[in-house]
């Protein structure tokens, strides 16, 4: 449970810059990532691991439900900024659902999650289901060339997940030059953004 672990420093955060004199957050912040790769470290190999996933669920809605609970505390006003956790491209096998997929079994799993935390043994003390439908950005990271995203992600991203938003959040492929075809970075961050704005 994560709860007070975020609760506390994300009240830090809105004190210490976050927020204007006015309470609402600083124009420059649109997006807040709760965890980084979480699938790795939530525990460790979660994506393999018998109750990895649930685990990993477990402690990120709870992260959301107390960095919420710190937005209320602080009386945040105005706009709001979107929330993610960033997943890596694994393949999470034990994953109930898209786990033959890179990233996109964590998703589904998160997702439902925050729609029945119930499922996950939590009881939230804010509305986790209603910021995941409003307030909500899925995001991961990726080692893979811009040609392996659309086939392996977006095209059933789209389908799945359509109402939200995804956003890549490291990209960096340092195998171009083995690829066949080799690819340089230019052609390849070319392909990425072109797949970027249009999807």
């Amino acid at each position: 449970d994560c709860f007070n672990q975020t609760r506390s420093y994300y009240a830090a955060n809105l004190q210490k810059g976050f927020l204007t004199d006015a309470k609402e957050y600083h124009p420059a912040l649109q997006h807040f990532i709760l965890v980084n790769e979480p699938d790795l470290k939530i525990p460790a190999g979660a994506t393999i691991t018998p109750g990895g996933p649930e685990d990993m669920i477990k402690a990120l809605v709870s992260a959301l439900d107390g960095v919420l609970e710190a937005e209320k505390e602080a009386n945040v006003s105005g706009p709001l900024i979107n929330f993610t956790a960033t997943f890596s491209f694994a393949i999470c096998v034990t994953c109930q659902e898209l786990n033959h997929t890179p990233g996109l079994g964590q998703m589904a799993a998160l997702e439902d999650g925050l729609l029945h935390p119930e499922r996950y043994g939590y009881d939230p003390r804010n509305n986790v289901s209603d910021a995941y439908r409003t307030r909500w950005t899925h995001s991961f990271n990726t080692n893979n060339p811009a040609r392996d995203l659309e086939p392996q992600f977006f095209s059933i991203y789209r389908e799945r997940f359509r109402d939200t938003p995804v956003f890549i959040g490291e990209y960096h492929n340092t195998f171009l030059a083995y690829l066949q075809p080799p690819l340089t970075l230019a052609e390849d961050l070319t392909e990425v953004m072109d797949l970027a704005n249009s999807t």
